[in-house]
């Protein structure tokens, strides 16, 4: 979770969350919270000891994968014993009987972090430090399946990163440099910087891993990764990934390493920052002093950071409100700064141009890389990721080329329907946002979005299966969360997707994947692009009066399609008395750019209707359906044709009929208006008492009026300037198809 905390204040107790130009909010943090651990530990020769340590008044001992403990050191004596699965009794040299509960980890390797002075620069000075700005000395170690060394090296800097997880959850994540470059998740390139992701928020502790192989699979760069167990300075941690940091790099990001080239030539630490304007007048930072001038000619590592880009040395903002911080190189000159706050201007002016900049005719298209953005788009959204488009949302230029990339992909903890705001499979995240919405109105971007859809993410998720993701974790995950709290201490988490079993969050996420896929392929099959084959719409109505109330709108406005000139013709239903039958007709006109083909067709609510294709871009739409009638009922000067229709009420209220001695209209009207309000008898399809209060029960009690007279005569008056709706869901009618008009 990146760039969330400015600054962090009250060590132990309080972090501050400043965004930039908003208001200042104190969340509490945890800070370091010790592990009481016992003189009692698995030492196999050669490798990191483990120690037996106190949880919820139990003594337990977190077992690595590949472990075989036949002996125990406690006290400083090596004890034979034989530890099983659960609860075990040992016994040490003087007959002493120790009660421990023993757990065994499988299918995933462990990682050892040794701290250098364990005493005064361990886990404990680590975590006390809320800026995370500190580092320590420590050494590394991953052990295999089997119980075999792989790695042992030394940490030339281990210290906390992050701000979400750093702030709020117990459970921290780590950054760590070694001293010498090495291999450790055998992508075929050494690194020095890795990270350990605690996955603190994720009751399921797959997502991460998921985007990051489906990035891969679709083409996006993204870092490499492994889950581990981690033990720190031998006590058990729990399920972390192992992972690259996103950086330019080989393996990972392979452009032009400016920052690099730019340290080396100049004193950029010795050097302060500074901000000013660019010729567009947007505001960018920049080091004072700097001579760097590559310009079109440098590489650019970049990301989305709306709210904590005022914290970094160097950043960007373009007209729309977008900030960027410059993440390679991270110290800008005052030519570079203007340079790439200026490029991207360039590319947002085309982007919300219609595709085209109108200062300089480049196409957004040539700026801007649609395939891999698309496939970062679609990434993102199926997860639902919180995070992309106001942070952890990368792009790079690369060295002499001037267009941008999309990705590396990076942080999805928190996706996959989990927060608050984000919960359900339904709708887009992001395609709101400026640069997005701009996008996907953009014929040529909705094609290649769906090409990317339909060649590569579709077919990659319906192969998907979580299986292999969870018989890897499965032994880690049951360590992990006997220690940890399913979904952490994320403040922002929906509480009602969080569940207290792994197995009963594995299901919640099935069914969420299950759905989302099922969302994106009704919805992905609406987007048209240039050649627009069909066009699904919507026909709904909230009250009776239905030629003038109700609304036939597009249903997917990718569709690039408008719909206007709807007329209405109304004749009495020849099956029920208390509707009517009307025949709709309207135009649909296809967007600039695009064309309706030969076979276009058209859907209202789901059904066929008559299409009369005019030429490439004008239809005319024809279809007719049953529904509710307005019809005016005034009694005593009071027009009740919104709460009351004769036949309506009549044939569901014979009681009333039969009481009065009598069916004729004025009297029925007159019971209703004086009693039948009151009584809540139902006078109209489109009006039900207990739906209108249960949906308004907040407005009416305010006003005092949450008994059914009131709320009806309420609605009579406000139906059609409040919108009122007082029926459990709005009319969907079935629709078949109309001749054409003569």
């Amino acid at each position: 979770m990146k760039k969330f905390a400015l600054l962090l204040l009250l060590a132990g107790s309080l972090f501050t969350l400043r965004a930039l130009g908003e208001e200042t909010y104190v969340v509490p943090t945890k800070g370091y919270q010790p592990v009481e651990t016992l003189d009692i530990a698995y030492a196999p020769e050669g490798l990191p000891p483990v120690s037996v340590q106190m949880h919820m008044g139990k003594a337990y001992l977190f077992l690595p994968a590949g472990a075989k403990p036949e002996t125990l050191r406690i006290h400083g004596q090596d004890v034979p014993c034989a530890l099983a699965e659960g609860a075990n009794e040992v016994l040490d040299a003087k007959g002493n009987v120790y009660f421990l509960q023993v757990m065994f980890g499988a299918n995933v390797r462990s990682a050892y972090l040794i701290s250098e002075d364990a005493e005064n620069a361990g886990r404990a000075f680590v975590e006390a430090n809320l800026e995370h700005s500190t580092s320590v000395r420590a050494s590394l170690a991953l052990v295999d399946t089997q119980g075999n060394l792989d790695y042992r090296g030394t940490v030339r800097e281990l210290r906390g990163r992050g701000n979400t997880t750093w702030g709020w959850g117990a459970k921290k994540p780590y950054q760590i440099k070694l001293q010498e470059k090495a291999d450790l998740l055998g992508e075929g390139a050494a690194n020095r910087t890795f990270l350990l992701l605690a996955e603190c928020f994720d009751a399921t502790l797959l997502h991460n891993a998921l985007c990051l192989d489906m990035a891969r699979t679709l083409g996006l760069p993204a870092p490499g990764y492994e889950p581990v167990d981690l033990y720190y300075d031998g006590v058990y941690r729990g399920t972390y990934l192992l992972t690259d940091k996103i950086e330019v790099r080989a393996g990972l990001l392979e452009i032009l390493d400016y920052e690099s080239a730019i340290k080396k030539a100049f004193p950029v630490e010795a050097l302060g920052t500074a901000t000013t304007l660019n010729r567009y007048g947007n505001e960018y930072r920049y080091t004072e002093g700097l001579q760097a001038d590559g310009g079109a000619l440098g590489a650019y590592l970049l990301e989305i950071d709306d709210f904590f880009y005022g914290g970094e040395d160097a950043w960007v903002t373009t007209g729309s409100g977008m900030h960027f911080t410059v993440q390679n190189p991270g110290s800008l000159s005052l030519t570079d700064g203007a340079y790439i706050g200026e490029y991207l201007q360039r590319v947002e002016d085309a982007i919300l141009n219609g595709g085209v900049n109108p200062e300089t005719g480049e196409a957004a298209c040539d700026l801007l890389d649609f395939p891999s953005l698309a496939r970062f788009f679609l990434l993102n959204e199926w997860a639902k990721n919180p995070d992309y488009w106001y942070g952890s949302t990368y792009f790079y230029k690369p060295a002499g080329e001037e267009k941008l990339y999309a990705g590396p992909v990076w942080d999805f903890d928190i996706a996959f329907g989990i927060r608050t705001t984000e919960a359900g499979a339904e709708g887009y995240l992001r395609d709101g946002k400026p640069w997005l919405a701009a996008l996907c109105a953009l014929p040529s971007f909705q094609e290649t979005v769906r090409g990317a859809w339909e060649d590569e993410l579709l077919p990659a998720l319906e192969k998907l299966s979580l299986e292999p993701y969870i018989q890897r974790v499965a032994k880690s995950a049951a360590m992990n969360f006997t220690l940890w709290a399913f979904g952490g201490e994320y403040n922002n988490i929906n509480r009602d997707t969080v569940y207290g079993s792994w197995e009963d969050n594995l299901n919640f996420l099935r069914e969420y994947l299950a759905d989302r896929l099922a969302w994106l392929r009704a919805d992905l099959d609406g987007w048209m692009g240039h050649e627009i084959v069909r066009a699904d719409l919507t026909l709904t109505y909230r009250n009776a009066d239905v030629p003038n109330c109700a609304r036939l709108t597009v249903t997917n406005r990718r569709s690039n399609v408008t719909v206007d000139g709807v007329a209405w013709e109304a004749q009495q239903d020849p099956v029920t008395a208390w509707n009517n039958r009307y025949t709709v007709s309207a135009t649909l006109t296809a967007a600039a750019g695009c064309a309706l083909t030969e076979g276009f067709s058209v859907t209202v609510n789901g059904d066929p209707v008559t299409v009369i294709r005019r030429d490439a871009r004008n239809a005319e739409i024809r279809f007719s359906f049953g529904g509710p009638k307005y019809e005016p009922a005034v009694y005593d000067g009071v027009d009740y044709g919104m709460l009351y229709q004769y036949d309506y009420f009549v044939a569901h209220n014979p009681d009333v009929a039969e009481a009065e001695g009598t069916d004729d209209p004025d009297a029925m009207l007159a019971y209703f208006a004086d009693y039948g309000m009151a009584e809540e008898l139902r006078g109209i399809e489109t009006y039900d008492s207990e739906a209108f209060i249960e949906r308004y029960y907040s407005r009416m009690d305010a006003y005092f009026m949450c008994d059914p007279w009131s709320c009806a005569d309420y609605y009579r008056q406000f139906v059609i300037t409040e919108d009122l709706l007082a029926m459990g869901e709005e009319g969907r009618p079935r629709v078949t198809p109309a001749a054409a008009a003569p």
